[in-house]
């Protein structure tokens, strides 16, 4: 049972609750309503002035694009090693085939974007159909000049140029995404070297293909599955009650993680009495870093490794409890 001054604490709660989210939707609602309101002319502008325009971009996609629809800012980029010679006209057709033309339960094609790319109208980005799509422009024999790829290719000449491949800006009035082949690759833990093998290296725009529909797409391509765990996209469902709920606590709910946000990160202090839970270093300038590295002759990505794994067995050392072998540093010193 509630005594009298809980309940009056609760109420004045609820009071302040609903007082509070009242004063926000009366600022916000006539903003969102000139936002609707644009938007409805917007949509008939383009039905009247540009039939050329498919859709509004919309959702996360709408977040993924860049400032310029030729602006490369959230590619996707993967590679694969092929035994043997791989065709671009055989992959072509297998696309033509497979994914081009897959449609859904109700007829929809599930790739169209892969036939689009975005352009800007009166302040709202839309997908637009390639009239001149071609295969070819996205299928095709590596042919970059500015980022050489040397043939052979090795493992780390591929490191440099994947890494220059993700910043490289997309042809215009084309969609964002590409196949290229290279021939000759030199694979060193191949089961035999004398055994000749291709690469191929697949860049998309994230706001063309996701992970999930990305995979899709090649397993449907080559007809092969992944030996990786099947991932399973967000299927909730929210009721009416439940989006207006949403809509109209957010604004509440968005001003308790205030005092969070402006006090930023933070680590409670370690307590020596109790077991580790957790610890952390002061700021490691990355200089000191390069240094270590320079001087054992070891690459950027080893220290830090190195780093956390010895600091891991330092722990379980403190907590007496000995670290596996096979994870264990033996020429891990505190100066490394």
């Amino acid at each position: 049972m509630y005594s009298d001054t809980q309940f009056l604490s609760s109420f004045v709660r609820m009071v302040g609750i609903v007082i509070f989210c009242l004063a926000i939707h009366v600022i916000f609602i006539p903003i969102l309503l000139g936002v609707f309101l644009y938007r409805g002319i917007v949509t008939v502008l383009a039905k009247s002035l540009r039939p050329d325009l498919d859709s509004f971009v919309t959702g996360i996609d709408l977040s993924l694009l860049s400032h310029s629809p030729q602006e490369a800012v959230s590619n996707l980029l993967t590679s694969f090693i092929v035994k043997g010679n791989v065709s671009e006209n055989r992959i072509q057709e297998m696309a033509q085939e497979r994914i081009l033309k897959l449609t859904d339960s109700e007829g929809n094609l599930v790739y169209k974007k892969l036939m689009q790319f975005w352009t800007p109208f009166l302040g709202y980005a839309f997908w637009k159909m390639d009239k001149s799509f071609f295969l070819s422009n996205h299928v095709r024999k590596y042919d970059y000049e500015d980022v050489i790829l040397p043939k052979p290719c090795d493992e780390a000449s591929l490191k440099e140029v994947m890494a220059q491949l993700l910043k490289l800006p997309w042809n215009p009035n084309q969609s964002h995404w590409e196949v290229l082949l290279v021939s000759e690759y030199k694979w060193e833990l191949g089961p035999d070297t004398h055994d000749n093998y291709s690469l191929v290296i697949v860049r998309v725009d994230h706001s063309i293909v996701d992970a999930i529909s990305g995979i899709g797409a090649l397993e449907a391509t080559f007809q092969s599955s992944f030996a990786i765990p099947k991932a399973v996209r967000n299927r909730t469902q929210f009721s009416l009650w439940e989006k207006y709920k949403l809509m109209y606590l957010f604004p509440y709910a968005l001003t308790k993680q205030f005092p969070a946000i402006l006090r930023k990160r933070y680590l409670n202090k370690l307590d020596s009495t109790k077991p580790y839970v957790y610890d952390a270093t002061e700021k490691i300038p990355v200089s000191m870093i390069k240094k270590i590295k320079d001087n054992l002759g070891v690459d950027y990505g080893s220290v830090l490794h190195s780093a956390v794994n010895g600091g891991i067995c330092q722990i379980l050392e403190t907590l007496k409890k000995t670290p596996p072998r096979i994870h264990r540093f033996d020429n891990y010193t505190s100066s490394s």
